[in-house]
């Protein structure tokens, strides 16, 4: 799409006719009308009717001219950061795209020590469950139980991640369980949202998918759910340790390993360089403890 374009259906839009259009802005009215049918035929749309009394707007009109106020804020936002970036005054945020149990449980408990480096560098953290998309930059760096296939991606392991049935002291002095009687016991498991995956595989084998009472994709909605109680959780070893939970001795899921994932091309960048250490030695704090 032309800016151009867009330069003359807002000079129109404000204007309300071409030949007002054309005095306050510096392009004329066969060159204002040439862009309007232009940009109509780009987008499929009837952007003004013309009338005796002027150039009126459809509602696709209105709805495109609306618009253009967040294309002004998302330009403007652009100029300044560009004019920061040639000064040298500003420095981007490192982006972190993980889930919301790793950035809330091992990395924002950790910024204190990113911070205390020198030259710490700021972070923006991208909750997701899906894998952000390095190869056109919606992060910098992500946080994956697999490792890419791709070969422009780098991929750093972390360490493994342990899970095992866990319950509330609570909850054992009512019920206590033991490997014997967990048959008759009550379950806090992960969802099927993510598909086959080690964990659900697993207490599907078991028969405990039987007897949940709590099915999420939340790993912390289910540690509440655990230290509220109501159940027998399935949760990392390290997160359970973590909140006093009582470990029932049974055969444990697969473990499953963290990888640290980048491009290729921001390897060598020191801001990346030492955000990839605190990741790292973030994760190492927080897996041994």
């Amino acid at each position: 799409m032309d800016w151009n374009n867009l330069k003359a259906f807002e000079a129109v839009a404000r204007a309300g006719s071409l030949t007002l259009a054309a005095q306050r802005s510096d392009m004329s009215i066969a060159t204002l009308s040439r862009r309007l049918e232009q940009l109509e035929t780009s987008l499929g749309l009837r952007l003004v009717i013309r009338t005796p009394a002027g150039m009126e707007l459809t509602s696709h009109g209105r709805a495109v001219f609306e618009g253009m106020h967040d294309v002004h804020d998302a330009i403007d936002a652009l100029l300044r950061l560009s004019r920061s970036l040639k000064s040298g005054d500003a420095v981007l945020p490192v982006r972190i795209s993980a889930t919301e149990t790793v950035i809330t449980t091992i990395l924002a408990p950790a910024m204190s020590a990113l911070r205390a480096r020198p030259g710490g560098a700021s972070i923006d953290f991208i909750v997701s469950n899906d894998n952000a998309d390095l190869t056109r930059r919606e992060a910098e760096l992500a946080i994956r139980l697999a490792a890419p296939a791709q070969d422009t991606l780098v991929a750093k392991r972390l360490g493994m991640v342990a899970t095992s049935l866990f319950a509330s002291p609570a909850y054992m002095s009512a019920h206590k369980p033991s490997a014997s009687t967990l048959q008759a016991q009550t379950f806090i498991l992960y969802d099927d949202q993510f598909g086959d995956i080690p964990e659900t595989v697993w207490a599907a084998r078991h028969g405990f998918a039987e007897r949940a009472v709590m099915f999420s994709s939340s790993t912390l909605a289910m540690l509440e759910a655990v230290k509220g109680g109501i159940g027998i959780g399935l949760l990392p070893e390290y997160l359970a340790n973590r909140h006093g939970l009582v470990h029932i001795d049974f055969p444990t899921p697969p473990a499953r390993v963290l990888w640290l994932v980048f491009h290729k091309d921001v390897q060598a960048q020191p801001q990346i360089k030492a955000v990839r250490n605190w990741i790292s030695e973030s994760f190492r704090q927080a897996l041994s403890a």
